[in-house]
Order: structure tokens, then C-alpha cells, then sequence
């Protein structure tokens, strides 16, 4: 047996010299909760090994993690770069020490000054960083005619964004009212995600009963307006995704507190 992927194996099992050996480190394990001491080995650009010390495979390099703690790359999953006002290489610059290693962003700030032009300079600044950075296609540019922009993108902009490598859905659809009037704008660009089967990014304050489960049923995939425990509870209940931002993260005790009494499935 050979290949890339026998590599990660061999090296697993010892028979082959790892990079690099992260020893003595306090793991958390974010699939069981827990917190324990564990070496972490690392063969070539993958983790191939998590266990005690005395077991782990030899290494070119080791370093002591001795009272440090390991967590997995931290994910962002709703972002604008440009609000931080620097490129997404500047960005990843500063944010990657800090442990984020994925982000997904929305670069509708841009894209409400420069349009298509504004999205493609984002998605190249972003090409071979070591942080990962998906980005949205952005639907609501203007988010709708109650505001003006510097730049317009059409139905047909965004369908041409949605085939661009580094584009891996649409953006935060902000105009719930269209979406449920059936707004011809909004619906096209709908129509063209639902073809393509990409991701839909949600922004749903304020809908509940029949309102929310219509612009559900517009694809809308997830929503990060979530402002108390029982919106965030239905929005659940009808399958979204939820998440917490700005000063509501001050609140994440509160909701897990309040949502550990949602019954869970198990198997």
C-alpha cells in the first residue's frame, strides 16, 4: 500500500518520523468535554497522533506544552474583513496567533462600495494564506431600498460569483421583507443558489410563527440575530443554525444554560 494517504497512517502507527511532537499539553476535547493531558503528534500537515506521551511515536522536532492547554483551531462562521478595516492577508495576520484558523465572510461592506470589483479583490488578497477564508457571495447590496450605495449587484453579478473559486454561497439575505413578498430581485438570486445547492446564509430579526418558516423555506440556512433564549429556541426547533454576536455573546452562559433543556437525539 502507498500513497499521500498511507503516509498519515504509517506515521499514526510509528513507521514513519513525525514533524513535530507537541508534548505534555492539557487537551480540550471538544467531542467529550473533556480536559486532559495528552502529547499531540503532527506528521506533515496533519494531526496523526493524540494520546499519552510513552506512547507516542519519535519526531524530528518536540516541544513541551507542560502547563499550556491545546484547543482545535477556532472557526468563524459569520464575519465582514473589511469592518476591520485591513485585507484579508492583514487580517489573517493578526487574527491567526490568536488561534482562529477558518473564517467565513461576507464582504458586503466592500461590495456596497465597489461591487464585483470590491469581491474579487477580497477573494485574491485571500489566496494561499495559512488561514482559511470562504467567502459569501453578497445578496443585499444595497440591502434594500431604504439605503444607498456605491455600487449595485444584480442578480445576474451574484450568479457569476457563485461559480468563482473561493465564493461558497450567498451572503447574509438581509431583505427578509422581499424574501416574503417575493421581491423579483431577491428571488432570482434565491433561485440561483437553490440551483447551484450552495450554502444560504440567513438574517431573520424579529420573523416568528408562519414569517420565519416562510423565509426558512427560502433556504436560508442559518441566522446570527438572535437576541433572547425563546427566538433562539424556535429558530432551533425549525432547523437553523444559531449564533451569538456583539454583546450577546456576554449572554452564551444564559442560552447554554437554557438550551441544555432541549431534548437531543440519541442513538
Amino acid at each position: 500500500m502507498s500513497g499521500r494517504v498511507h503516509e498519515f497512517v504509517s506515521a499514526a502507527l510509528g513507521q514513519k518520523r513525525l514533524t513535530l511532537l507537541i508534548r505534555n499539553a492539557s487537551l480540550l476535547n471538544v467531542f467529550t468535554g473533556e480536559t486532559y493531558e495528552a502529547t499531540i503528534g503532527v506528521y506533515k500537515t496533519r494531526i496523526v497522533y493524540a494520546g499519552p506521551d510513552s506512547d507516542a511515536p519519535a519526531a524530528s522536532k518536540s516541544i513541551d506544552a507542560k502547563g499550556l492547554t491545546a484547543i482545535p483551531g477556532l472557526v468563524e462562521s459569520h464575519m465582514h474583513v473589511e469592518s476591520s478595516m485591513v485585507t484579508p492577508s492583514r487580517f489573517a495576520e493578526a487574527a491567526l496567533p490568536h488561534g482562529l484558523t477558518t473564517a467565513f465572510a461576507d464582504p458586503h461592506e466592500i461590495a456596497n462600495v465597489m461591487g464585483k470589483a470590491g469581491v474579487k479583490a477580497m477573494v485574491e488578497d485571500s489566496r494561499g494564506l495559512p488561514l482559511k477564508l470562504y467567502f459569501y457571495a453578497p445578496t443585499c447590496v444595497p440591502e434594500s431600498k431604504a439605503v444607498t450605495s456605491g455600487a449595485e449587484l444584480t442578480p445576474e453579478d451574484i450568479d457569476d460569483m457563485l461559480g468563482w473559486e473561493g465564493i461558497w454561497g450567498l451572503g447574509e439575505v438581509m431583505d427578509y421583507p422581499a424574501v416574503l413578498k417575493g421581491g423579483k430581485k431577491i428571488s432570482r438570486i434565491l433561485d440561483s443558489a437553490s440551483a447551484r445547492d450552495v450554502v444560504i446564509d440567513g438574517h431573520a430579526p424579529l420573523l416568528s410563527g408562519r414569517e420565519l418558516n416562510a423565509y426558512i423555506a427560502s433556504g436560508a440556512e442559518a441566522d446570527h440575530e438572535n437576541f433572547s433564549v425563546e427566538t433562539t429556541l424556535e429558530k432551533l426547533r425549525l432547523g437553523m443554525y444559531v449564533k451569538l454576536r456583539g454583546p450577546y455573546v456576554l449572554d452564551a452562559q444564559k442560552f447554554a444554560d437554557a438550551l441544555k433543556t432541549v431534548p437531543t437525539l440519541t442513538t
